[in-house]
């Protein structure tokens, strides 16, 4: 088999790994309500229909579901994470989500994990170093934060990426015109995936960082339908806007924690200067939306 047939095989699979048939069904009746049906569920009372004896692989799943792991597998949702990431999200937001482990679940499951092994490789709590300088003491403080919560810090790293590309992927091919709400559950698939990253960089090699944009602009891609470029000058907008909004917050919680001591000239310049920050994130996200809707808007009109 040639390569570009086995590319063609595996870009098949990543649009659609599963494959559902309703050829061979048996006819179950369900211990509990006492209803016969055909199917792998009693449509009467919900209960699956492979209830039978205590086994110990009863047990097993049992223990599973301690974690919500009976049916729906967190390392195989990972595993579909790392080889179709956009495709697997797309399918998520989109409603096909029988297959996929809960993003919110995975999340903190893959936290716990990176907690638990990094104390035990280096137990050492993380601390910041003693500076005079507000806002770096701050950045240091926010940072020191993320570190020993991985969890929450990811969560709250990754929802600054919500608004921007809510805004700058709204026409795009590809679940266009899609809602914050999914936008959160985006980004919670993108913190999981974020997270792993980090914990192979400081187990393994340093190297995985840089995996984190290369994901990024793949699950986006994928996601989005956006081309090479397409995809890129948007994710770097989007990068451009998150950073501005980490310079922005940290600014605003250095006038917050001194406001007692600040004079007025020093309050009125930091005003001056979150405003601008905040004039231009909208100018970034003004254009980007026009170009974007622009070129949509070219494209559809070149198609018809």
């Amino acid at each position: 088999m040639k390569v570009k047939e086995l590319l063609a095989r595996f870009h098949a699979w990543q649009i659609s790994p599963f494959h559902y048939s309703e050829e061979g069904l048996e006819e179950h009746h369900c211990a509990n309500c006492d209803h016969t049906y055909t199917g792998n569920y009693c449509p009467i009372c919900g209960q699956a229909a492979d209830v039978g004896r205590i086994t110990w692989r009863s047990v097993w799943k049992n223990i599973l579901n301690v974690w919500g792991m009976d049916s729906k597998s967190l390392f195989y949702s990972l595993w579909q994470l790392l080889w179709r990431p956009g495709y697997l999200i797309g399918d998520y937001i989109n409603g096909r989500r029988q297959q996929s482990y809960s993003p919110t679940s995975m999340l903190f499951i893959v936290a716990l994990f990176y907690v638990l092994v990094t104390n035990w490789i280096d137990p050492t709590p993380i601390e910041i170093v003693n500076e005079s300088d507000t806002e770096l003491v701050l950045l240091m403080k926010a940072i020191d934060w993320l570190l020993n919560n991985p969890g929450w810090g990811i969560m709250t790293i990754t929802m600054f990426f919500i608004p921007p590309t809510w805004v700058l992927f709204r026409f795009s091919p590809r679940n266009n015109h899609h809602t914050l709400p999914q936008g959160a559950f985006i980004q919670l698939f993108m913190g999981s995936l974020m997270l792993i990253f980090i914990f192979f960089s400081e187990t393994v090699s340093g190297i995985f960082n840089w995996l984190i944009p290369l994901y990024y602009y793949i699950a986006y891609r994928q996601l989005f339908g956006y081309r090479f470029w397409g995809t890129t000058w948007r994710l770097l907008l989007i990068i451009n806007v998150w950073l501005l909004l980490i310079v922005t917050l940290v600014a605003i919680a250095a006038m917050c924690e001194n406001i007692s001591t600040f004079t007025t000239a020093q309050l009125t310049g930091y005003l001056v200067f979150d405003l601008f920050m905040l004039f231009t994130i909208f100018i970034i996200l003004f254009i980007g939306y026009r170009i974007s809707k622009k070129t949509s808007q070219a494209h559809d009109n070149a198609t018809r």
